[in-house]
């Protein structure tokens, strides 16, 4: 919501309708190719549950760091591995690893074990959009 909200809502003493007072960026949409009322529109359509059935592998130097983007991907309904031994048990197709340049031994020693590897623009941009993309955003 934007600030207007929090003033009507104070001088009418109670929680009003938000939908006419939605936090707009047009900037920020026009770069990263989503709109804010579509976006919590799909959201609300999905109870969050944009990344439900794909697990999650963050490589170390990872920005935002693994755990705050380990918060993203749990409240999307996604599962975070929380180390790499966890990976060999799991079904590759379902499995995305976000990797960072920094982690370029580790990017290339799990894109040689044949799993799918992108930055962390596939969760942040994701989430934006409210979709997955497989094709955007590879390592």
């Amino acid at each position: 919501m934007n600030m207007k909200w929090l003033g009507a809502c104070k001088t009418k003493h109670t929680f009003i309708a938000e939908d006419k007072h939605l936090l707009t960026d047009a900037k920020a949409e026009k770069q990263y190719g989503f709109k804010m009322k579509q976006t919590l529109a799909a959201a609300a359509e999905t109870g969050g549950s944009l990344y439900q059935g794909l697990s999650f592998y963050f490589t170390p130097n990872v920005k935002p760091e693994p755990i705050h983007m380990s918060e993203i991907v749990h409240a999307c309904g996604g599962q975070v591995a929380e180390d790499v031994f966890q990976l060999e048990s799991m079904d590759k197709e379902n499995v995305i690893v976000i990797g960072c340049p920094e982690d370029a031994t580790t990017v290339q020693d799990l894109k040689n074990q044949g799993f799918n590897l992108h930055s962390n623009e596939f969760i942040l941009t994701g989430v934006l959009r409210q979709q997955v993309d497989l094709n955007s955003f590879k390592m």
